[in-house]
């Protein structure tokens, strides 16, 4: 059964990795909008590096998938998941350093990064 959930932790982990990256890359204006992401809307630089940022974590979650579904090399995919999360925790903290404080943004960013690193751990144990 533990192994069992490791895998269900991947797959349910990068499904939903797969659905924000697919609406970074499709619909960037529309992430802002919803203010699911940082307002690029009007910013042709800024609206290509979310879109890019999409198509890397696409990425990211088809390889997890693919480690979840065949079972093969589970412990890589989830180091790069943990990797990634580990990065995204940084980032967010540079930036509150460097606005001088927490906003709505950086607080969600925050709970996002901890409840993937809470997935990607507990998947790990579990293989």
């Amino acid at each position: 059964m533990s192994k069992q959930l490791g895998r269900s932790l991947m797959v349910a982990g990068s499904l939903t990795r797969l659905s924000y990256a697919l609406g970074a890359l499709l619909g960037p204006d529309t992430m802002s909008a919803l203010r699911l992401a940082p307002d690029v809307r009007g910013h042709a630089a800024g609206r290509m590096d979310f879109r890019a940022f999409g198509g890397l974590h696409i990425n990211i979650a088809l390889l997890t998938l693919r480690a979840a579904c065949l079972n093969r090399d589970p412990e890589i995919a989830l180091g790069l998941n943990i990797g990634c999360e580990l990065s995204d925790l940084a980032t967010t903290l540079l930036e509150w350093r460097d606005r001088g404080g927490p906003d709505r943004l950086l607080l969600g960013s925050v709970a996002v990064a901890a409840a993937g690193l809470a997935t990607w751990t507990t998947a790990l144990r579990n293989l």
